[in-house]
């Protein structure tokens, strides 16, 4: 059996239990019911928008069909770690989420259903945002469905604090950037705010958009391709891994971005202590929810600085699908096909009308409902990403994950100066060979 995750937790026994996944179950009456495990919970779903859609979409789901679900909800911080130590275990639920990244192994292992007849049957599928069904798609199989549209960088500033040390926009370049960064220290404030606790955080919201703009689109999609084309030692990648070293030594961080989480970055970011923060389109829902109506207004979007000489364009976006809901491979007849259903129904308008309500872009190309109005940032939000004249994979959602587990660790490491481009080069492109064994 190949390596379902680089690293297996040592929680299997703790979670073993948690789920019994992969069987038809019927209550009393008959009814079917399936087991659901998914990373939307209560309390998250409270004050997040982009939790609170799905979560409904899958509760509602019981409202329009003949049967019951058994739904398991863990915080998206603990939920990577449960998923493992229950595929560990062989002892998946029935229908539950994924990341893109995590496809593959699940593919290899047999653990997921190939749902190819369910998408092109689909009702709706033509209305489906484009390339969301990519990371999910293995040859002419399909293995999940999209439940989010995610544009993963943009910049956010404040407008105010830039034009104080003389930019009436936000830099154009890296040198730019670099620049201000003794005028911000001396009001006492950081450049950018960021919060890189999780190790994703710079994978998602800053390499799968800077990433292209060095090497081109093309060697993303070569690397993702696995075609021999490209690697983790060319000279475009080895650039990359430069600039971040460059980044991180540059002071234009926070001291305590390694140990802070990207919401704890945006409330600095609030306070005033910082110019601007990096993160994704989930931030729109945190900064609406948390600033007040003065700072909306002054809260502006921005591409990441333009990287001189560089292959790709410099006013891409990283946007696509990183989570999935999928299917246990061991369901059979009826449940199945339920499960199926199921996992169309919460991918498609439904779904994608909820989020188009909330000021945010859905799965399928919907319209807000009449009368809806929309606040200030998800406003900016949806003119920025309409800006954008090109779309780039999210490396996090197409890239094996124990390539994406080694690469988040050197990025670290390259952060905080510890190691050099070539070493942490090599150790990517070993396990990226390694994943394809």
């Amino acid at each position: 059996m190949k390596k379902i995750f680089t690293i297996l937790c040592l929680t299997v026994l703790v979670c073993s239990q948690l789920i019994a996944g992969g069987s038809k179950e019927e209550a009393s009456d008959g009814t079917l019911t399936l087991n659901v495990m998914h990373h939307y919970t209560k309390e998250e779903a409270s004050t997040d928008n982009t939790r609170k859609v799905p979560r409904e979409t899958f509760l509602s789901y019981e409202d329009i069909s003949d049967i019951n679900l058994s739904i398991t909800e863990i915080q998206h911080n603990e939920y990577e770690t449960k998923l493992q130590s229950l595929a560990a275990a062989d002892n998946l639920p029935d229908v539950f989420t994924a990341k893109g990244s995590w496809i593959p192994n699940f593919v290899d292992n047999e653990m997921i259903a190939d749902i190819s007849d369910a998408v092109n049957d689909c009702q709706w599928l033509d209305e489906y945002r484009d390339g969301l069904y990519l990371p999910v798609t293995q040859g002419s199989a399909i293995y999940g469905a999209p439940l989010q549209f995610s544009a993963t960088t943009m910049v956010y500033y404040n407008k105010a604090l830039w034009e104080k040390i003389g930019y009436d926009q936000f830099p154009t370049t890296w040198e730019e950037l670099f620049a201000a960064i003794p005028k911000f220290e001396a009001m006492g404030i950081d450049t950018i705010s960021f919060g890189n606790n999780g190790k994703w955080q710079y994978n998602s919201s800053w390499i799968s958009a800077l990433g292209p703009r060095v090497s081109g689109t093309q060697w993303v999609n070569d690397i993702i391709a696995q075609n021999n084309k490209a690697a983790f030692t060319d000279p475009e990648f080895i650039r990359l891994l430069d600039l971040t070293t460059e980044i991180g030594q540059s002071g234009a961080l926070n001291p305590d971005y390694a140990v802070i989480g990207h919401q704890q970055s945006s409330s600095q970011f609030l306070q005033g202590k910082a110019a601007c923060v990096i993160d994704g389109y989930w931030n729109v829902e945190y900064l609406a929810s948390n600033a007040s109506k003065e700072m909306q207004e002054n809260i502006e979007m921005a591409f990441l600085p333009t990287v001189k000489d560089g292959k790709g364009s410099q006013t891409s976006i990283a946007a696509g699908c990183g989570w999935f809901v999928v299917v246990n491979s061991k369901l059979e007849g009826e449940a199945l096909e339920e499960a199926k259903k199921l996992a169309m129904y919460v991918s498609g308008p439904v779904l994608s009308q909820g989020i188009t309500d909330v000021g945010l872009i859905g799965t399928c190309k919907t319209s807000p409902s009449e009368g809806v109005e929309l606040d200030t940032l998800h406003q900016k939000y949806i003119n920025f990403v309409d800006s954008a004249t090109e779309t780039t994979p999210i490396w996090d959602a197409n890239i094996n994950a124990s390539v994406i587990a080694t690469m988040n660790d050197q990025f670290v490491e390259l952060l905080a100066g510890r190691t050099t481009s070539e070493k942490a080069a090599k150790l990517i492109q070993e396990e990226y060979l390694a994943s394809q064994e």
